[in-house]
């Protein structure tokens, strides 16, 4: 029995997991049939493909597979993702996955043993426990019903702190769960949609509405909590997304718009704002990466390391054209937003992952996962646009969005449209003529595989 059940491992780092992943493979790879040993080299052969071009991590992840071991964070792909919870969960060939704590919120993962390995974590300044609640997660992947008859955990820690562990993690209590409801970025979006829609049509009504939130029910005094919405409310006025006729809050067609995109008003405000700039003077698109790192749903942002901020500032001052340097120099985040914009622009000029995780240290699960966001945010960008019938806005904006979804220079669009035909594949087609549709649609299948130099089953048009 010892023999099928499998383990979870969860340690404080992205780094950690990979580095222990990759020295449990002399282990693991001892618990392989031969059956086994087949189906995780089939998964470490999928996963090596996963991306267009294989990245270090994506090396990595195939070489640990291929073991019966697997390394499990942000930073994985999500097809990858995929194919590690099928070797786990439903062919029980990998035997164990190290991971960090973001693992065990809500997966269903079979495991028989469980070990916490890092029960600390570094919080800028010390290490320090982390909460019990967290302890908890994870520990509770062991010994799930339909998987396991029973479940271990395992917490590890130095002698010294046995004491302290059993007494947080065995019989402490659970930390309580606060609402985050005062935070202003939310009560705007919540405050805004309520108008929208119509549920609450004067200050009273919101006031009757919030009385009822978990907020106010955990603090016992709303007092504090409808200074903040009425603020918030007053803020919607003066960015004109709320006007208030005869006591009436309604919500102006800009408004109503921006609860529909469900972006935070201050977002959507910045971006209006550098929109009406569109329309006096025309901006690259650069300029528009640097105006969705403004957004509040940017964040956080790629942090700009010290020793890089002198050479980031004299790129930043090189763009004078731009961008309003004077607002520049006093945002405590240009430099983060400009190297956000970076990365953003290394993608849709095709750039591959391998190079923009060797040059900004981002793997590619939480690249594609920054390239959604943006995505989402050029979406808004542009409706918003279209609201103020900003037509040269709206197109660029359009077309940076689908050069976001597809990591592509703008003459690879079209040949994107075709299913099965990413940014690897295209940018084969067109270095081989093909530069339109009906150029595509000319070539036999045979004629296509060959240029691709792979299996076209999943190609159509």
């Amino acid at each position: 029995n010892q023999r099928k059940g499998q383990s979870l491992v969860f340690v404080s780092t992205r780094k950690n997991a990979e580095t222990q992943a990759r020295e449990l493979t002399q282990t693991t790879k001892k618990f392989l049939t031969e059956e086994e040993q087949k189906e995780c080299e089939a998964l470490a052969a999928r996963a090596l493909r996963a991306l267009g071009t294989p990245t270090r991590q994506c090396r990595l992840l195939a070489e640990c597979l291929k073991n019966g071991v697997s390394f499990h964070h942000a930073g994985v792909e999500a097809a990858q993702r995929k194919l590690i919870e099928k070797g786990f969960k439903r062919d029980r060939c990998i035997k164990a996955i190290v991971c960090t704590t973001t693992l065990a919120m809500g997966i269903d993962y079979p495991a028989s043993w469980v070990i916490v390995r890092d029960l600390k974590r570094f919080n800028g300044a010390f290490s320090e426990f982390i909460p019990n609640l967290e302890v908890q997660q994870c520990v509770g992947r062991a010994g799930r019903p339909r998987f396991d008859s029973k479940g271990t955990g395992i917490l590890v820690c130095k002698p010294s702190e046995r004491r302290e562990v059993t007494e947080k993690y065995v019989y402490g209590p659970l930390e309580n769960i606060y609402s985050k409801l005062s935070s202003e970025p939310v009560l705007r979006e919540h405050v805004l949609a309520l108008i929208a829609e119509g549920y609450c049509k004067n200050s009273g009504e919101l006031k009757k509405f919030f009385e009822k939130t978990f907020f106010a029910f955990q603090y016992g005094d709303s007092r504090d909590l409808f200074t903040k919405v009425e603020r918030v409310a007053e803020e919607l006025k003066d960015m004109d997304f709320v006007r208030e006729k005869q006591s009436t809050l309604l919500a102006t067609p800009v408004g109503k718009r921006t609860a529909e995109l469900y972006v935070d008003p201050l977002t959507a405000y910045a971006f209006l704002k550098f929109i009406d700039e569109t329309k006096k003077r025309d901006k690259n698109e650069f300029a528009f990466l640097m105006a969705l790192n403004g957004a509040t749903e940017a964040r956080p942002l790629i942090e700009a390391a010290r020793d890089e901020e002198n050479a980031l500032w004299e790129e930043l001052y090189s763009l004078l054209d731009d961008f309003d340097i004077q607002a520049t120099e006093f945002d405590a985040q240009a430099l983060d937003k400009y190297k956000t914009a970076k990365v953003l622009n290394a993608w849709i000029n095709e750039d591959t992952e391998d190079n923009i995780l060797n040059q900004f240290n981002i793997p590619p699960g939480v690249l594609h996962a920054r390239m959604r966001n943006a995505e989402w945010l050029a979406y808004a960008l542009q409706e918003l646009a279209f609201m103020q019938n900003a037509t040269a806005a709206f197109k660029k904006a359009k077309i940076l969005k689908r050069r976001i979804k597809h990591g592509v220079k703008q003459e690879l669009l079209e040949l994107c449209r075709v299913r099965g035909i990413g940014r690897v594949r295209a940018r084969k087609l067109y270095a081989a003529g093909i530069r339109t549709l009906d150029e595509f649609r000319a070539k036999t299948r045979e004629e296509i595989k060959k240029i691709l130099k792979t299996g076209v089953e999943d190609v159509g048009a």
